[in-house]
């Protein structure tokens, strides 16, 4: 109910704001409007509508990170998008596409990362909401064994073992370098900048679109229980350190801190837990 009161009053709010700013334009081109023909005035109150619109869009992006945005953004450079939306954070333009970019752009605003973590535990986005499922016995008859690039790892992580090799091999080396917890945002967040500025060097921001870095997770694994994290399973194939420092700078091109939410998002959720058993969620909090 108090969700519903706060919709409707940002509602009732942008709806105000919008008849207001039209209403003064009105005023302004009144001694105009004489010598304009019927169609430039409806051509010019056409082109001031959509200024305003977009005017309004800055304001709900600024108040929720689940706005509605142009198709045509998600197969644009990012960098050329938030150019045009000065302010807002790719995270939180973005996170009408997907809760947990919305859930991100929020913790970048309020500079705390410290809840993000569990948020994502207790979420049920499909992203996050298979954690849920995972076994914490460590002698588990289905307990997979997976080598990759950084070591080996025991999990019960059947159904997204991609977020196990992201968070043991590109992730934990970062929380090596901070507090315990996430709520000291000024570390954690430059921590996660000085990564970015490694990585987007490494991959220019401008060869990012969320499109593309959407359809190319899908294909190397990052979707729960599609192919490629049964192929993880099986060992046919791995993610390399290339596609998981790519998937970093997919974020860090949308923030740059953003992949401190990334960071939360491990710290709360995977811990290793000694002969390469890795633990999740309730395991980790112990």
């Amino acid at each position: 109910m108090t969700h519903l009161r706060r919709t409707c009053a940002i509602t009732w709010l942008y709806s105000s704001l919008l008849l207001s700013i039209l209403i003064t334009d009105a005023i302004r081109t009144r001694d105009l409007l004489g010598n304009e023909t019927e169609e430039d005035q409806i051509g010019r109150m056409q082109v001031s509508l959509g200024s305003k619109m977009q005017q309004l869009s800055h304001i709900s992006m600024a108040q929720d990170c689940t706005a509605s945005i142009p198709a045509a953004d998600l197969d644009r450079p990012i960098p050329d998008v938030l150019a045009e939306h000065p302010g807002v954070g790719g995270s939180c333009y973005f996170g009408g596409q997907n809760e947990w970019f919305a859930e991100c752009g929020s913790a970048l605003k309020k500079h705390d990362f410290s809840k993000f973590g569990l948020a994502t535990r207790n979420s049920a986005n499909a992203a996050t909401s298979y954690l849920h499922t995972i076994s914490h016995d460590r002698n588990d008859a289905q307990l997979a064994t997976i080598h990759y690039w950084r070591g080996t790892i025991k999990t019960n992580n059947l159904a997204y073992p991609w977020d196990d090799i992201y968070c043991h091999g590109s992730v934990d080396p970062l929380l090596q370098l901070l507090p315990s917890d996430a709520s000291d945002y000024t570390f954690w967040s430059g921590v996660a900048t000085a990564k970015c500025t490694e990585l987007l060097k490494e991959f220019p921001a401008n060869d990012r679109s969320f499109a593309d870095m959407g359809s190319r997770s899908w294909l190397e694994g990052d979707t729960p229980n599609y192919f490629g994290n049964k192929a993880i399973l099986n060992g046919s194939y791995v993610p390399t350190e290339e596609n998981m420092r790519r998937h970093q700078a997919w974020k860090c091109a949308m923030d740059l801190d953003g992949v401190g939410c990334d960071m939360a998002y491990c710290a709360s959720n995977f811990c290793a837990l000694g002969g390469g058993y890795i633990g999740h969620t309730t395991e980790c909090d112990q």
